[in-house]
């Protein structure tokens, strides 16, 4: 978050965009997430890494991984729990179903942007109606493809429409990965 922007913001953005009955996802870690919580944002958003900064866990695994995210969603009233996992995959956690969708392994020109590439299809997708395994697996396909390009950010949708069939998206139980 820019410098100055106090930690309740997205809290307060969440608030103004549910009272105007718009759905929202939050990317961000830490305080600024943690303070979203009490808003109940429609998805929250992140990395490994930042889900443990975050939370301040240590998962060691995929599974133990879903078990804690599962955990969190339920404990905190979260509608959706989404953690990138890099080459693992993404997970997403909801009150109906836990998801874990992996897309192939690609040869990364530059990774940043990817987490924003993710997020952003999922936001699309599911916009559009997108049932979760599909809107997912967009989002995977998306990810995949944006590491693909030079430019933070970049993505061709080609690339993405190309990946779109090899993206396994499979139900999970988090405490039997």
């Amino acid at each position: 978050m820019p410098q100055g922007i106090p930690p309740d913001f997205y809290a307060r953005l969440t608030l103004a965009a549910k009272r105007s009955g718009k759905p929202v996802l939050i990317d961000c870690p830490g305080e600024p997430a943690r303070q979203s919580l009490s808003a109940s944002p429609t998805i929250l958003k992140m990395n490994w890494q930042e889900f443990n900064q975050t939370f301040r866990v240590s998962p060691d695994s995929l599974d133990t991984l879903a078990l804690q995210a599962s955990e969190i969603r339920s404990s905190m009233n979260l509608p959706s729990l989404v953690v990138t996992c890099g080459e693992e995959g993404i997970l997403a956690i909801t009150p109906q179903m836990s998801l874990l969708a992996k897309a192939p392994r690609q040869e990364a020109v530059n990774a940043a942007g990817a987490g924003d590439a993710t997020s952003a299809a999922l936001a699309w997708r599911l916009s559009l109606g997108d049932p979760w395994p599909e809107a997912l697996r967009w989002a995977a396909a998306t990810g995949a493809a944006a590491v693909l390009t030079e430019k933070t950010g970049e993505c061709h949708f080609e690339d993405v429409v190309r990946l779109l069939p090899s993206v396994q998206v499979r139900e999970i139980s988090p405490s039997k990965l």
